[in-house]
């Protein structure tokens, strides 16, 4: 049996069975055998080489599809944070626009106002069927209740409202 020598130099180890090239081994059992170079390599067959064209092109519709659905996703719940954020901001504006009525006697009537990209609307008005029940009919209700809501519009028909009950003090 002659001795390979690798190319640096140093013999390389026997190998069991010198093969010729183009020669198959017999594989292991249900296995196809496969062939084998003289370098000791084993050359895989054609069918088991890769991808088909038809296999590549469906992987890429798939991802594509996959991408486009994530991205679609991402960018509802981009909106749907913006949306919150304007509902937020509208309603913080309504609070402040009823805390400032307690600085202030309440007055019947309307008051219109814009604020940035908002345009906000507070009404005062004395509602007699918010008195409170009388005990006495001749005598008059110590305390006249008035209906206050602040409207804040923006967008395309984008609304908030808050409604409150204030106390407009004592009739006259």
């Amino acid at each position: 049996m002659r001795q390979r020598v690798k190319a640096w130099g140093r013999p390389a180890p026997p190998s069991p069975q010198p093969r010729a090239e183009g020669r198959r081994s017999v594989g292991e059992a249900g296995q196809r055998p496969q062939v084998v170079h003289q370098s000791g390599r084993r050359k895989v067959p054609a069918a088991q080489g890769g991808f088909t064209l038809i296999e590549v092109l469906v992987a890429l519709v798939v991802m594509a599809v996959l991408v486009v659905a994530l991205l679609e996703l991402f960018g509802g719940g981009l909106r749907l944070a913006r949306a919150s954020g304007e509902n937020l901001e509208a309603t913080l504006l309504a609070t402040e626009k009823l805390s400032e009525l307690t600085l202030e006697d309440l007055k019947e009537g309307s008051t219109d106002g814009t604020e940035g990209e908002y345009r906000w609307t507070r009404r005062v008005t004395a509602d007699p069927t918010l008195l409170p029940q009388e005990i006495d009919p001749a005598t008059p209700a110590p305390v006249q209740l008035a209906r206050v809501s602040v409207e804040i519009r923006w967008g395309r028909n984008r609304r908030v409202e808050l409604v409150t009950l204030r106390s407009l003090g004592a009739e006259k």
